[in-house]
């Protein structure tokens, strides 16, 4: 069992009259050492005085969210708790740093006795197809999540889809029963994505991806076939695509615009889920660190701080191979040609 060290910081503004001479505070650090408190976890909650903070909080809130350090073994384990806590009232679904078509296909098999060697044949087909839910202790911190949740509970990806997503994406459009003149255009680029795997698959480098590698011509010409016949699931789902495109590329001419354009598809992405559940469904959300600071709060606020001094964590390497990574961190497939299992850049 690991321990999880907890500090609970409460800062609020007050204002106070007094005639008297008011008493010297006690150093912050003192004061941050006197509200400390620990708590454990595994694979049946959180436990200790720590575990009561925690959940009185959580119980009372519609939203909860955590910020994590990408790729620990830990944190999906805490996550797991949450969801249990959560789960008793209510809680509809679970919103990741993935993408919705990715999320669509961990949905697909998220209650299902055979989840793991489904998403493993999928992402044998389709290297680096998903970001996150191809690890194992993300996609077994799901399914749990959807046991204790119930029926309507799902994963809600508001991300891009991940840098190896083109080929099921095309997949999807062809499957969606395009005109002939779209239909025409997406077998060009199924055959163009299907290079560029091979080619990354003997490099090992995702920058030989479609993704990466398709000129602004070509798509410009599926483009127009597309918004000619293609109807409006093959338009999404094309628009997926180059949007993914655009955020992944504007990451080496503007990070910082990417990264705006990347919290706008997540906003767009999230109020339409918030549309489609009742007001007071209640919603998990887990995305990395950055992105979770980055708010603002009122006077009063709360933060925990979550660490674990007593032991190294866990955290998987940035390439999952089956010399670097436990067979329990990655799924099967990302074995197949070491790609990675892990975040999109700047998570």
């Amino acid at each position: 069992m690991r321990k999880l060290w907890m500090t609970v910081t409460l800062m609020a503004c007050a204002t106070t009259l007094s005639a008297q001479e008011p008493q010297k505070k006690p150093p912050f650090a003192d004061r941050l050492a006197q509200a400390r408190s620990h708590f454990s976890v595994d694979a049946t909650g959180l436990h200790g005085p720590g575990a009561t903070t925690i959940a009185d909080a959580v119980t009372k809130a519609r939203y909860v969210m955590i910020g994590e350090d990408h790729l620990s073994r830990e944190i999906p384990m805490f996550a797991r708790g949450l969801c249990g806590l959560m789960a008793p009232d209510g809680l509809r679904a679970f919103a990741v740093e993935t993408g919705p078509e990715a999320a669509r296909i961990v949905n697909a098999h998220l209650r299902r006795p055979d989840r793991v060697a489904r998403l493993t044949a999928f992402m044998q087909t389709h290297p680096d197809g998903m970001a996150f839910q191809n690890g194992r202790d993300e996609s077994d911190m799901a399914a749990d999540c959807a046991k204790m949740a119930g029926p309507d509970f799902a994963i809600w990806g508001l991300d891009q889809e991940f840098f190896g997503a083109s080929g099921f994406l095309l997949e999807q459009m062809q499957a969606a029963h395009p005109g002939p003149v779209a239909h025409t255009a997406i077998a060009r680029l199924v055959e163009l994505d299907r290079a560029a795997s091979q080619k990354a698959m003997a490099s090992g480098s995702v920058g030989d991806l479609l993704i990466f590698t398709i000129g602004e011509a070509q798509l410009a010409d599926a483009d127009a076939a597309i918004r000619r016949d293609g109807g409006q699931r093959v338009r999404e789902l094309f628009d997926s695509l180059v949007e993914t495109r655009a955020i992944y590329l504007g990451q080496n001419d503007d990070g910082y615009a990417s990264n705006g354009r990347r919290a706008r598809l997540m906003k767009r992405t999230l109020v339409r889920h918030l549309a489609e559940v009742p007001k007071s469904a209640r919603v998990l959300f887990k995305f990395g660190d950055l992105h979770a600071a980055k708010a603002s709060t009122g006077s009063t606020s709360e933060t925990w701080a979550i660490s674990s001094p007593n032991a190294p964590r866990a955290k998987a390497p940035s390439r999952c191979t089956s010399q670097s990574m436990a067979p329990e961190a990655c799924m099967p497939f990302t074995t197949a040609w070491g790609g990675r299992c892990g975040p999109s850049p700047s998570s």
